[in-house]
């Protein structure tokens, strides 16, 4: 049974590699969130700071199936959607 949206995204996502590319490797980046925040002109944060984000997780089921088996769509739309500012979510503003 898939657990219900929370109410604060998570805090943080990790990323491991699985196998790796024959290249060597991949080009994975990081960013701090906080601080691409802090770096916008203050126009940008009064523009920003009013909007909301949907965080969906049904919706990012199309990313990589874009026709999903009806009983793996209905799991996921049972997680539900959840509308978080698109800023400040734990008392400091970030870029989410």
């Amino acid at each position: 049974m898939p657990k219900p949206m929370p109410r604060v995204p998570i805090l943080a996502s990790l990323l491991s590699m699985r196998v790796l590319p024959s290249t060597g490797g991949g080009d994975t980046e990081f960013c701090n969130t906080y601080a691409a925040y802090d770096d916008l002109s203050h126009e940008v944060k009064l523009q920003i700071d009013k909007l909301h984000v949907m965080h969906s997780a049904w919706n990012t089921l199309f990313y990589y199936d874009p026709e999903p088996r009806v009983d793996l769509l209905r799991n996921m739309m049972r997680i539900g959607d959840r509308e978080l500012p698109s800023t400040a979510i734990r008392g400091r503003s970030a870029i989410w």
